[in-house]
């Protein structure tokens, strides 16, 4: 069989992939337990702390009769004060996922207090993470979508224009698969129904214009679907009849919203489409398919081969980010759950390698882009020179610069070895495994800050405390003990956080006005609580924080509103602030990909009520250096990272590095650079480095490295793409899924990667020894699509 190619578009941070596309920002709350304990490092002495501060107001919401499993929060309307909670229970049986009927209750004062609308959706239930979708057009138009209840074959869902205030039911003339509003016009929706009897692979194509009044039958035999850059825009891969290849698809485009419509490609076989970016498994041969990548802003829309400096023998691509033009790839290089990150230039057409032994789990990364610093991601990296007779060691590593360089994570005054000053951040691996409760915060309106469970020493460990930086990755110091569910305030101003406690109960918030130095202690409630998560404000500007959990006794589940925003008694004033400049650390003077920001952020002394969102900042040029600069196709930075030399791993004969494409003429030669995409620099190295010349393609090497398969080690190589789309799960699949999970959980597990063991908290080398994460369940699903 052969080896086949697939593009998975991972989003950074999110939990699972959605059926249905929910653009409004939601956090769900479940029922757990938890096995760990965390303390607080510095409590703030009371004589420092305001007088104020130390009388915050607390208000307490029950929820009636409310038992479900899961909370489900949404942000909906212009403002902030109203929310929406969907209460939902699931179970999984041999028939597959039951739903129970859902409760909605919905919010008018930020959550402080609720209503109960259940009447609203009768005795549907909705599903849990799926099935709240608001309009990225108009935040007070959500549809909700109804489970589908077995026997059924056809969906309803219930719409609202005035955030949840009124709703209405719509019947749908189909089976409901997935639902995608338009991101300019609110009244427009597609919808993609499954066709009885082809597991899904072949669906229909529904439209409306009127906000799911009516819907129009616009395409069959439809594979996938995607809204392009303009808001008429669709592009859809549909069954080709006809052809002798097997899968063989044709891509149609349509600017008019499915009047007319063209064909774009007729050889295709898979496609997904990201930001501006279209990236398709296109057939050259009726046993070869090769990854191409065209710019949809392009009026011709042109496809370019995307060529990777390496033959890869792995099968999976994982885009982890795109960011000016440019895209971060993860190439699965042995089918071992790591592989090397590449970066390509502005077009995503030319990829360079950036970092290797980067740990991919399927869908699961670590990959993190931190919010509040441009240019800023944090991953893992399996650790070569540290293998353990179990598995390989996990460790982290931090790029400033669009992922063109990595480098490890430094604590902020850390003398000595170097294990102990290196630090390692943990993400949704640990959170999968249950290490943390809770991944990286981050924000745009909290420049430079990042609240995050870690650990020092040679690798991840299960004995994590919280760290914070505040230039963006460059330092970071250890503000709690233990694991913490945590959330940034005020932007940035006041953190806040709950120790997850080993009898999993809590009555005590923690929160610090001075970025962590010390902290001070709020008791919320007089009974403990099942805490199970907490919430600020959307994007972090407000002075309000809502703690979620439910009681030991009756398991009801409760809120309680801690209100700053009421012992703040003046707003800050221009002296207030200091002039902050991100990447200023690390021997830097600012610069970063071409320019330098200064910002004004608050001082870490002040107690004042921050006015708005909007901050003073200042961008002037830089001068460009090797910074700037990254290697071209074909070239590789030596051992000092001073210079980019030809890759020694490509053919003799590899010429300048810039290879033709077929049917191609001339190309555009280099001396081995090229500026970081989105990099602003001026002058400087650039013009003498940054140089191209037509060359003709006679005259140097006109085909790919190894007939461009990148497989070619395989007899019969493939490229495909495959994005990730749960369908709703049968019996036959449910039996699979419970044999498959339960029976043979470890014979199926594909990746041991293994947790550093500490013996005690201040054994900070650690050992070889530790807790094996295993995938089984996820990468059994992940490996088998499409297969």
């Amino acid at each position: 069989m052969s080896s086949l190619f697939r593009l998975y578009f991972v989003g950074i941070n999110l939990l699972c992939v959605s059926l249905l596309v929910s653009s409004s920002r939601h956090h769900v709350i479940r029922k757990r337990t938890s096995t760990v304990s965390g303390e607080l490092l510095k409590e703030c002495p009371k004589e420092t702390v305001p007088r104020a501060a130390r009388d915050v107001p607390t208000y307490q919401f029950t929820f009636d009769n409310e038992v479900h499993q899961a909370l489900n929060l949404h942000w909906v309307g212009t403002n902030s004060k109203t929310v929406l909670v969907l209460s939902t229970t699931t179970a999984l049986t041999i028939f597959g996922r039951l739903h129970t009927p859902s409760s909605l209750w919905r919010s008018v004062d930020g959550g402080r207090h609720y209503n109960n609308i259940t009447s609203e959706i009768g005795s549907d239930p909705i599903t849990a993470d799926t099935g709240v979708i608001r309009s990225p057009a108009d935040p007070n138009m959500i549809v909700m979508v109804a489970a589908l209840v077995l026997g059924k074959h056809q969906s309803h869902i219930y719409v609202t224009r005035n955030a949840g205030e009124s709703w209405s039911r719509i019947d749908l003339p189909f089976r409901l698969v997935s639902l995608i509003p338009n991101s300019a016009k609110a009244n427009v929706l597609l919808a993609d129904s499954a066709v009885e009897g082809t597991g899904g692979k072949n669906g229909t194509l529904y439209m409306s214009v009127d906000y799911g009044k009516t819907w129009r039958l616009v395409m069959a035999n439809v594979e996938r679907f995607f809204w392009g850059p303009k808001p008429d825009t669709v592009f859809v891969s549909v069954a080709s009849v006809g052809k002798n290849k097997a899968n063989v698809l044709k891509l149609l485009r349509t600017d008019d919203l499915f009047n007319t419509y063209k064909v774009v490609n007729d050889e295709l076989y898979r496609f997904v489409v990201e930001k501006n970016f279209l990236y398709a498994s296109v057939y050259e041969t009726e046993t070869t398919r090769r990854l191409y990548v065209t710019r949809l802003d392009h009026p011709s829309m042109k496809f370019q081969l995307a060529r990777l400096p390496e033959t890869q023998t792995a099968g999976v691509f994982y885009v982890l980010d795109v960011t000016d033009g440019m895209s971060l790839i993860h190439v699965d290089t042995a089918g071992k759950g790591q592989g090397s990150i590449f970066i390509s230039d502005s077009s995503s057409t030319y990829f360079t390698k950036a970092l290797d032994n980067h740990v991919q789990l399927g869908k699961r990364s670590d990959f993190y882009k931190v919010l509040s610093m441009r240019g800023t991601f944090i991953t893992s990296v399996t650790v070569p020179e540290l293998p353990t007779l179990l598995g390989s060691l996990v460790a982290s590593r931090i790029s400033f610069d669009n992922g063109a360089r990595w480098q490890k994570l430094a604590v902020d005054g850390c003398k000595g070895d170097a294990h102990k000053c290196s630090l390692h951040i943990h993400g949704l691996l640990s959170l999968k495994v249950g290490v943390i409760k809770q991944l990286p915060a981050s924000d745009a309106g909290a420049p430079g800050l990042v609240v995050a469970h870690g650990n020092t020493g040679i690798a991840h460990s299960k004995a994590v405390d919280i760290y914070i930086t505040l230039d963006g990755g460059y330092k970071w110091k250890k503000v709690l003990e233990g694991p913490h569910f945590y959330t940034i305030a005020d932007q940035g101003k006041l953190l806040l956080a709950v120790p997850v406690t080993a009898n999993h109960l809590a009555d005590t918030i923690y929160f610090s006005e001075n970025h962590g130095e010390c902290w001070s202690k709020i008791q919320f409630s007089t009974t403990p609580w099942h805490f199970t998560g907490m919430e600020a404000d959307p994007k972090a500007l407000g002075l309000k924080v809502t703690l979620w959990g439910y009681t030991p006794k009756d398991g009801l589940w409760q809120t309680m509103e801690v209100d700053f925003s009421q012992v703040i008694d003046r707003e800050c004033t221009p002296g207030d602030y200091d002039k902050w400049k991100p990447h200023s650390k690390g021997g830097k003077d600012g610069c970063l990909l071409g320019y330098k920001e200064t910002i004004d952020v608050i001082k870490p002394d002040v107690w004042c009520a921050i006015p708005d969102e909007t901050r003073n900042s200042k961008v002037d040029p830089c001068a460009c250096t090797l910074e700037d600069l990254e290697c071209d196709y074909g070239y590789v930075w030596n051992s000092k990272k001073t210079e980019c030399i030809v890759d020694s791993s490509l053919p003799a004969d590899f010429g300048l590095g810039m290879l033709c494409a077929p049917g191609q003429t001339t190309f555009n030669s280099s001396v081995g650079y090229r500026r970081i995409p989105g990099d602003k620099c001026i002058g400087g190295v650039a013009d003498q480095l940054v140089k191209v010349t037509p060359a003709s393609c006679k005259k140097h090497v006109t085909i790919i490295p190894n007939g461009g398969d990148v497989n070619a080690n395989k007899k019969h190589a493939t490229a495909s793409i495959v994005v990730v789309v749960i369908l709703a799960l049968a019996s036959v699949v449910a039996l699979a899924y419970v044999f498959y999970k339960f029976i043979l959980p470890k014979k199926i597990a594909r990746y041991n990667y293994r947790y550093q063991a500490l013996g005690a908290r201040d054994n900070e080398e650690g050992t070889n020894s530790g807790l094996v994460i295993e995938e089984a369940d996820d990468e059994g699903d992940v490996h088998l699509v499409n297969a």
